[in-house]
């Protein structure tokens, strides 16, 4: 049985999200439970509110000054995977960078692992800054040499 509930915190403190462990606080901190609970949280979000997601948190820096926007933490949240046409996955936001190689590897597109970031094309992403999202996208990712 799941018992992951979803948390709404405010003035919550950042470091403990990032590999760094350094960085302030998120005004507001959303960790849901499930992408269900996320998009409806998004929905009652005022359209005006800047919102920034954050993953596995490897190799993202937050300000010491914090973050004056709502964070979204989608580790193990939205973590679909795959294959939607020949060389190319679809992957989560939620998915570890780790989870996405073993899966390429199982899935038989060993290529793409040990190539240059360059040969990997993202074909969507959210509207949101991209850095925010160091472990996939919301969209579909081309791995074809």
């Amino acid at each position: 049985m799941n018992w992951r509930v979803s948390m709404l915190t405010y003035n919550a403190p950042l470091a403990k999200f990032s590999s760094w462990k350094i960085g302030g606080a998120a005004k507001c901190l959303y960790q849901p439970k499930n992408l269900a609970e996320l998009q409806t949280f998004l929905k009652i979000l005022p359209s005006e509110e800047p919102v920034r997601y954050l993953g596995l948190g490897s190799n993202t820096l937050i300000r010491d000054g914090g973050i004056a926007e709502t964070v979204v933490i989608l580790l193990g949240v939205v973590t679909e995977l795959e294959i939607v046409a020949p060389n190319e996955v679809k992957v989560g936001a939620g998915v570890s960078c780790a989870q996405f190689a073993r899966f390429c590897a199982r899935s038989g597109l060993v290529g793409m692992i040990g190539k240059s970031r360059s040969d990997v094309r993202v074909i969507a992403m959210p509207a949101s800054d991209s850095y925010w999202l160091p472990n996939g996208s919301l969209g579909c990712i081309d791995i074809s040499p």
